[in-house]
């Protein structure tokens, strides 16, 4: 049996009989979520104002399963060894990462008669996350992946080892529109309503995808890396390759963590979630191209190109 978590440089396998169970450590890798930042929503222009000049993390709550067997198990000793007062170390040996956590709840017990096991899962809570720093360009994870469809800064996602799996629905969904003025009068069949304005809010929208790195080391630069450039301070600009357009962003959240690989190579699947400040679907453009897929342009500037829908009709 191997025993990968130590806690305050105490191996609790070998000295409780506890270890984490398969898959038991996933929440620990979430990225914390980024407090809200100070925002104005006026109902006259498209999406929010941020004030993301000075960004902050929340606080990161994990739940993480254990499982101990035999009668060599001391399970009331380990609560009572990681409940003890102060902040504790706790490191996951296969992940290659250590945490400052404390203990918030003993969520779950389940006892498997007849097999000799119990399992139980804690939760616990790292109060101060650190913001990795993206230094430098991202190299990828050292494994080749398709290019992504999404640019972070000019950057495309597959720099950062990120496979984007799903997210097309969410990008392509409108926005909800503003509520603008409006009367209703108990006189009046229906309502009075200002159908000249129309803004759309701010939308959620979540990317599902998994990093790939050709190991344990590479995984975890490409997941600072990542993260440390969408909590810099100011707004992020996302690019939608099938959409054509570039949009304001922030980050909000990342959820759903899971390892699917950690021994020959590193899959792990996540979800984020960016906050679009401003989106407005536009209309579709029509350019002339060659049959090899370039782009005709205008000989008087060789800039500007050619817009099929001037020539529709």
């Amino acid at each position: 049996m191997v025993y990968n978590c130590n806690i305050d440089g105490v191996n609790v396998g070998e000295r409780y009989g506890v270890f984490i169970s398969k898959g038991g450590y996933n929440n620990i890798l979430c990225f914390p979520a980024m407090k809200a930042p100070d925002q104005n929503d006026w109902s006259e222009v498209d999406g929010i104002e941020a004030d993301l000049s000075d960004p902050h993390l929340e606080a990161l709550t994990a739940e993480i399963t254990f499982v101990v067997s035999g009668a060599q198990s001391f399970v009331g000793d380990f609560i009572e060894f990681v409940t003890s007062p102060g902040r504790h170390n706790l490191r996951i040996e296969s992940l290659k990462r250590s945490w400052v956590v404390r203990v918030v709840s003993n969520q779950d017990v389940k006892d498997y008669r007849g097999y000799d096991v119990t399992g139980f899962s804690l939760q616990f809570s790292v109060d101060r996350p650190v913001i990795p720093v993206a230094i430098g360009s991202p190299t990828g994870g050292g494994l080749e992946i398709p290019v992504s469809a999404y640019e972070i800064d000019g950057i495309s996602l597959d720099r950062f080892g990120i496979f984007i799996e799903e997210g097309r629905d969410e990008v392509l969904k409108m926005p909800a529109i503003k509520k603008t003025l409006s009367s209703s009068y108990r006189t009046e069949d229906g309502i009075e309503y200002d159908a000249d304005l129309v803004k759309f809010s701010s939308k959620d929208v979540t990317l599902k995808g998994c990093f790939v790195a050709s190991d344990i080391t590479r995984f975890w630069k490409c997941y600072d890396c990542f993260f440390g450039s969408l909590i810099q301070s100011g707004m992020r600009s996302m690019f939608v390759d099938y959409m054509g357009e570039e949009y304001p962003c922030f980050y909000k959240t990342s959820k759903d963590f899971s390892v699917k690989a950690l021994s020959d190579y590193v899959i792990v699947s996540f979800s984020v979630t960016l906050v679009f400040a401003v989106f407005r679907i536009g209309a579709m453009d029509y350019l002339l191209s060659s049959e090899a897929g370039e782009l005709i342009v205008l000989e008087e500037d060789g800039e500007t190109c050619i817009d099929m829908k001037i020539y529709a009709n």
